[in-house]
Parts: C-alpha cells; structure tokens; sequence
C-alpha cells in the first residue's frame, strides 16, 4: 500500500503515479537551440529525397521488375511516396491517405520498382555519393559506424515487438 504522501498512490482501483516536474530549460540551451533553427531551417522531406536523388540519381536503379526499364518521371512522386512509407513504417494506405495519392499506383510502383535487387545498389549509389563530400572524408574511411540499434526478427506474440519493414519485410522484430 502506498503512503498517503506518496507520488505513488490508488485512485479508483487504477495505479497512478504523479508526473515529475520539468526543470527550467537554461538560457544558454535555448540560446543555441535559436541558433539551431536558424542555421537549419526546415525542409519537407519529400523535397530533400527528390533534391538528394538529382545528386545521385538513385532512382535510376529502381528498375522495373520484368522489363529492366527506369521508371517514367509521370511515375516518380508514387516511387517516392513509396520510399517514404517504407522508411518510416507507414503503410502505402496511409501514404495514399495523407498524400492524396492513388493507392493502386503506390502499391504498383512499389511492388515492381522496390525490391532488395534494386534498393542494394539504390542505396550503394547513395553511400558512394556521401564518400565524395569533403566532410566525409574528415570522419575517416567508413569501416565503422554508429547506429541506432540492432534489430532481431521474432515470432510468435510478443508485447515488444513491431512491424519493421524495412528490415524485416512483413515479420515483426525488436531492437536493442
């Protein structure tokens, strides 16, 4: 049973646990967030994937699956959306829903452009352009990196597990 002075206490059969009071954010971090925001504007992300793929036109790779042919440039917004909604764990009804896209179209260019033997050397095209850039070459030669984690498939339920498409296809996993 909790105390009565607790921040831990019952209330009407629920556990509740009263939130923790936030310090005063100092001056000289809301200083260099200002600055922060200033020097990084903020940029849509689908600008930033259309502009990154003028620069290593990536999306070359994304070939179709039967006949080998480059998607038509009628086509390319779908195969971004669709980039995006893998990449951030969105289902393409969802990109359709928030984009105004047609579904079909996402899940066609989807399904016969983004594949692992086009994404592997979509993506090579990407790293091989980073290694160019003057700030990559002062961080070393790129045998070590950081990284948000690593993921594991599981199966079967499991409370801390959530779909990982981009890694795992249509599987669950954890990441630690």
């Amino acid at each position: 049973m909790a105390r009565k002075d607790s921040d831990l206490r019952v209330e009407d059969k629920r556990l509740v646990l009263t939130p923790l009071d936030a310090e005063a954010r100092p001056a000289s971090a809301a200083a260099l967030a200002e600055q922060m925001t200033v020097r990084l504007p903020r940029v849509d992300l689908s600008d930033l994937l259309i502009e990154v793929d003028t620069w290593t036109h990536c999306s070359a790779h994304l070939v179709h699956a039967v006949h080998s042919e480059p998607l038509r440039p009628v086509f390319l917004p779908y195969l971004y959306a669709g980039l995006v909604a893998q990449a951030c764990n969105f289902g393409l009804d969802q990109m359709a829903h928030s984009t105004e896209l047609a579904y079909e179209r996402l899940a066609w260019c989807t399904t016969w452009h983004l594949r692992e033997e086009t994404l592997t050397p979509a993506v090579a095209s990407l790293v091989n352009y980073h290694h160019t850039l003057p700030l990559s070459q002062a961080w070393g030669d790129g045998m070590l990196s950081s990284s948000d984690g690593q993921r594991f498939p599981v199966s079967g339920k499991n409370r801390l597990a959530r779909p990982l498409p981009r890694d795992f296809a249509y599987g669950t996993g954890v990441t630690f």
